[in-house]
């Protein structure tokens, strides 16, 4: 099993680490959701492509850190 080591999130540090695993996104979700839910306002999409954003975020907003570390 390989260990899940504190990102900068998760160690109180206030600048942006790069996301490195499931888990390390999870934890920085606060930081990403803004920009996919905006990324659903783009009208370039397609109505398939709103629809999946948007069960992403649903999908994420469930999870927790303890449900995939």
């Amino acid at each position: 099993m390989v260990r899940h080591l504190p990102s900068a999130a998760q160690s109180g540090r206030t600048e942006t680490a790069p996301v490195r695993d499931l888990a390390d996104f999870l934890v920085q979700w606060r930081r990403f959701r803004p920009v996919v839910t905006q990324l659903q306002t783009k009208l370039a999409l397609t109505g398939d492509e709103v629809e999946v954003l948007g069960w992403l975020v649903a999908l994420t907003d469930r999870l927790r850190e303890e449900d995939v570390l």
